[in-house]
């Protein structure tokens, strides 16, 4: 009759501990393989990050790649109320003189000539004289109830939306009187405009 038999199976010996130190040996190369894959990845990621700061740091000395960068300029005048300068990093070292032949005034508007004190504007509705100064919302005043020169010049100095024009009153020959608005700022960029609106004296 046929029997079964084991190796070890009654000798005493450790199969399972012998078949563990046999896998273990086994498994060393794929270990060490793993090890090696696991450094090669750090070795990557630690190059990734050098790459990286390379290039941020590239990237910032490309500003410097023109010698123009390394130059600091400045422009100052002996008297700023007559001229300014400024400069870019195309301008040559020196000293320079400007000579002013007139600086920007404040402009000036007069109404025309040979009115007098009784001379009276508007006195309907709708008259109006819409006054501006420069690039500043125009602000209005109302005719509609017919004003002198002299009630038209105090309701310009007086109202409260007047960018920055002043108003007087200028004798003339006689009887004569002129209606004169000066802007309160020089130059061009300030300079004063007036629209009527029906208005007749």
């Amino acid at each position: 009759m046929a029997g079964l038999s084991a190796a070890g199976i009654g000798s005493g010996l450790d199969i399972n501990g012998i078949v563990s130190q046999l896998m273990n040996v086994e498994r060393q190369p794929l270990t060490k393989l793993q090890s090696r894959i696991d450094g090669y990845g750090s070795q990557l990621s630690a190059y990734g990050q050098l790459k990286s700061t390379l290039d941020s740091f590239e990237t910032s000395m490309s500003t410097l790649s023109a010698v123009k960068h390394f130059q600091v300029f400045s422009a100052t005048s002996t008297n700023s109320d007559a001229l300014t300068a400024t400069t870019d990093e195309y301008a040559g070292a020196g000293s320079y003189q400007v000579k002013v032949l007139g600086l920007a005034e404040n402009h000036k508007m007069g109404s025309a000539t040979g009115l007098t004190s009784t001379d009276t504007f508007g006195g309907a509705a709708g008259n109006k004289l819409d006054i501006t100064v420069g690039s500043a919302s125009p602000f209005s005043i109302d005719l509609s109830s017919g004003m002198t020169l002299s009630q038209i010049k105090d309701a310009i100095n007086a109202d409260s939306n007047n960018p920055g024009v002043k108003a007087t009153i200028v004798n003339g020959t006689g009887t004569e009187l002129r209606l004169v608005l000066t802007s309160d700022q020089t130059g061009y960029d300030n300079r004063i405009t007036v629209d009527e609106t029906n208005v007749g004296a």
